[in-house]
């Protein structure tokens, strides 16, 4: 899995690019492409245990052309911040405590199941939201959290 909390990371998930030099967009865009499926590609022979539909999963702080933000009180990417307070870390009231165990994003989202199992989707889902709505409200903006594959059930993680 990706998890990429940089600006214009939604290239990731679009596997376009609103940038060009010399090259035609379409050119450009199939070097990208290209580029990123050669780095992530697999051989069945070496993945393990791993029991997926996909061979990977993204998981971006923004969308293409857009900033992801870092917070000076949460002392973190906001999306990254987010990211880890779903899968058990502190949220943005106890920031500054170590780390607490509580799941939030098992059990979120449109296909959400609180299971003691945490979904990509759920985490997608949890994320995106949490991280949209701090945005909002505290920089007055937006930052567009974006997955590849949002939908997956893959369980990225287990307590």
């Amino acid at each position: 899995m990706i998890h990429s909390d940089s600006c214009d990371s939604g290239n990731f998930t679009t596997l376009v690019s609103p940038f060009s030099s010399t090259l035609t967009p379409a050119d450009y865009n199939q070097l990208f492409t290209d580029g990123v499926l050669v780095a992530f590609a697999e051989s069945t022979d070496h993945r393990g245990n791993l029991t997926s539909t996909y061979e990977y999963y993204v998981l971006t702080g923004s969308d293409v052309g857009e900033s992801s933000g870092e917070d000076d009180y949460i002392e973190n990417g906001i999306f990254s911040f987010f990211f880890c307070d779903g899968l058990g870390n502190v949220s943005e009231d106890d920031y500054d405590q170590p780390y607490d165990g509580t799941f939030d994003a098992d059990g979120y989202g449109p296909q959400g199941n609180n299971n003691r199992q945490v979904t990509f989707s759920e985490l997608y889902h949890y994320s995106k939201d949490k991280t949209e709505h701090f945005v909002r409200d505290y920089y007055n903006d937006g930052q567009i959290v974006q997955a590849y594959h949002p939908t997956a059930e893959f369980v990225f993680g287990e307590y």
